[in-house]
């Protein structure tokens, strides 16, 4: 626990760098194996215990399993280490994968912005219109956006109808540090000189929600200075990136999709058209209805002059640079290894370790017999202890799967070329997982049975002879 709760640190509070990262690998790895030992020694007495527990639902033959599980430490528990360490491994590689899946797929549609992301040369902002009126189509917003400066800051304006942007944009719990985004724009939208600035601006001017701030903005033949005021702090928008890009910051910033400039300020649409006397735009965002063919309406699109267009389900992140590309091959490559060393692996060593077992109790099984036990009866003995064997390391490698495959995603995405934009999230495959579990304990169970099978054919006049 020591070790993982080290991990957890340097995965937060550490800043990210090679030496780092394989020292939270050679302590991840530590972690699990401690937990695995430990865990699989208790997970043998917790098991014995509830085998006795249970005798009068599976017979008294069940209280000499329990007595095995209890007493054959140094057999079990390597065994249940072993089977807890490729069981909790097949689990990992799932969980990391889909959890590493399901983080690429919200930070694309986060840095997609919407439905539908349409970028073009300038076209007024009634070329929302002729975007609707495709089918699929539902809404459309367009997107301003100048350049603002104050004292020796620069960054971007970026006006958006506030309303139409809160019902497109796929936002996050995290776009305004927490606050409601719907509540956030609706306030926007309420006062037309009103701004809604980013964290690090907001400190550097030592402003704050209700103050106002002076704005040079590049207008459509010369700047204008304009009174903003302040109605909300942004830490990142959909459509738009980070609120405010760090000089320090490692890698591509929403995989190419961020507004120019280091920081970015929301505005009204109406209000900043007006004061700059600019009336296109570049970049419009959209809403579809769920039965849309989303391919048809990029092609559709994309084929008027100057326009391209693209949905989080048709952005090919491949292809956006060598670098992300080579990343998510040699991820993929490296999960699809992993998956199947490990499942391999599991059932091989039970198989192996199961066979051992068997062959070095021969004297106990003899005695059975000895004293008027049948095959049969050997059998359910043999059977009932080893299940016992594999559900108490498929509980244990429930759990520390879970946990390092979480860990594991986290780590991996921190190595991306991407910013990651979003918290990371986890994502259990619950059908996949329980589909592949199933498969491997139903191997398990039959690759039992021939070594209970042996066992019972233990002739105790051959084994006791010399005794």
């Amino acid at each position: 626990m020591v070790l993982l709760g080290i991990v957890f640190a340097m995965l937060f509070w550490i800043p990210r760098n090679p030496g780092m990262i394989l020292f939270e690998l050679g302590m991840g790895t530590g972690a699990w194996f401690f937990m695995a030992f430990n865990g699989s020694r208790m997970a043998r007495v917790g098991f014995a215990r509830l085998s006795e527990r249970v005798s009068f639902l599976l017979g008294e033959k069940n209280i000499i399993s329990a007595g095995n599980l209890r007493m054959r430490k140094g057999r079990i528990v390597p065994l249940m280490v072993v089977l807890t360490l490729t069981l909790s491994s097949t689990i990992a590689f799932t969980v990391q994968a889909r959890s590493f899946e399901a983080d690429i797929r919200s930070e694309v549609a986060y840095a997609v912005g919407a439905d539908l992301r349409v970028t073009c040369t300038p076209h007024p902002f009634s070329f929302a219109t002729t975007i609707e009126s495709y089918p699929g189509v539902v809404q459309v917003t367009p997107v301003l956006m100048t350049w603002g400066q104050v004292g020796l800051d620069e960054f971007t304006v970026v006006g958006v109808d506030a309303i139409d942007y809160a019902q497109i944009a796929n936002f996050d719990s995290t776009s305004f540090n927490g606050e409601d985004p719907v509540f956030v724009l609706s306030r926007l939208a309420s006062i037309a000189n009103a701004i809604v600035v980013s964290e690090a601006l907001a400190a550097r001017w030592d402003k704050r929600v209700g103050d106002f701030v002076l704005l040079q903005v590049g207008g459509r033949t010369a700047p204008v200075q304009q009174l903003f005021y302040i109605t909300g702090i942004v830490h990142s928008a959909p459509g738009l990136g980070l609120a405010s890009v760090d000089e320090d910051t490692d890698g591509d910033v929403a995989f190419g999709l961020q507004v120019p400039r280091s920081a970015f300020v929301l505005t009204n649409l109406g209000f900043i058209s007006s004061i700059t006397d600019i009336t296109t735009a570049s970049l419009f965002l959209g809403d579809l209805v769920c039965v849309a063919d989303r391919t048809v309406i990029t092609r559709a699109l994309s084929d008027l002059p100057g326009v391209s267009a693209t949905t989080p389900e048709t952005f090919n992140l491949k292809s956006h640079s060598f670098a992300t590309a080579l990343f998510l091959s040699t991820v993929e490559g490296l999960f699809s290894i992993g998956f199947a060393m490990s499942m391999v692996l599991s059932l091989f060593a039970l198989t192996l370790f199961l066979g051992s077992i068997v062959r070095e109790r021969r004297r106990d099984y003899a005695i059975l017999r000895a004293v008027g036990s049948s095959r049969r009866q050997v059998i359910v003995i043999v059977m009932s202890e080893f299940a016992g064997t594999i559900l108490a390391s498929l509980v244990l490698s429930l759990v520390l799967g879970t946990v390092f495959g979480f860990i594991q995603s986290v780590i991996v995405f921190a190595l991306s070329p991407a910013t990651r934009i979003l918290p990371a999230a986890i994502s259990f495959p619950v059908e996949f997982l329980t589909m592949v579990l199933v498969v491997q304990v139903l191997v398990m169970t039959a690759a039992a049975y021939f070594p209970a099978l042996d066992a019972a054919r233990t002739d105790p006049a051959v084994v006791l002879r010399n005794l």
